[in-house]
């Protein structure tokens, strides 16, 4: 993201205030500018990411912001406390309300993206009860060893799922959420809910033969579960064939 959205009267909002107000606060505000242009830099959806693995730590904050440690660990405490920044259970820093601070322009890009995505998955689901012919595009794929290829979804697919008998009376969506709904259920006496909510629920899941497939939003998103979930989703589902999938044409 080459820019981001700061509204005129930001100086003057209470949150802004107190933290002025604080021990070093000056020196807090400007912090704060910092991060939000780190997490625009980033482009991970508020996350504050060096790279793709390597998330910001107070240490990185510090030595790229040229704020001293002691400075920013007293900021990111008082922005944790006033609800401006957010920590997942595995420490990774993020931007709370993230889209605020957006441009308008790149906002209804991401919209109009989402609803094609959604569209596409309707899409998918009506094809896997065959309502609909199977649809001519890509999708990117992360497999479970990671390796990132594109392949096409027609008859090929539906070839095979016919020679290896595939059928059935409950429709492959169907039992795939009722699997899915089961996995969740487990995956939640395990998962903190603050991550749960925030990389587990956004999961759709599709059944594709012996395969699940897990639909995320962006490639990032599939990557971070590929990386600290799933493990725990394999060892919760019936199958341990499970295929990442990112939710756009590639």
């Amino acid at each position: 993201m080459d820019w981001i959205k700061i509204v005129t009267s930001i100086l003057n909002h209470r949150k802004i205030k107190i933290i002025r107000q604080s021990p070093e606060g000056d020196s807090c505000v400007l912090l704060w500018f910092l991060l939000l242009l780190e997490a625009g830099k980033s482009n991970r959806g508020g996350f504050l990411m060096i790279t793709e693995g390597r998330p910001y730590t107070e240490q990185t904050i510090s030595m790229v912001t040229d704020i001293a440690l002691p400075t920013v660990q007293l900021g990111m405490g008082l922005f944790r406390g006033l609800g401006m920044v957010g920590v997942t259970c595995e420490g990774v820093f993020y931007i709370k309300n993230w889209t605020k601070y957006q441009s308008e322009d790149r906002l209804e890009r991401a919209r109009a993206k989402n609803r094609e995505r959604q569209q596409r998955f309707r899409e998918k689901h009506r094809v896997s009860l065959g309502l609909l012919p199977p649809p001519k595009d890509h999708n990117v794929i992360i497999t479970e060893g990671g390796n990132v290829t594109s392949r096409r979804r027609g008859e090929k697919r539906r070839q095979e799922k016919k020679e290896k008998g595939v059928q059935g009376d409950e429709s492959p969506s169907t039992v795939a959420s009722q699997e899915w709904e089961l996995a969740k259920a487990s995956l939640q006496s395990s998962i903190c809910p603050s991550d749960f909510k925030l990389w587990i629920e956004p999961l759709l899941c599709i059944r594709d033969g012996p395969i699940i497939e897990l639909v995320g939003p962006d490639p990032f998103f599939c990557s971070w579960i590929k990386e600290n979930y799933l493990g725990q989703i394999q060892d919760a589902l019936p199958t341990n064939q499970v295929r990442l999938v990112i939710g756009q044409p590639s």
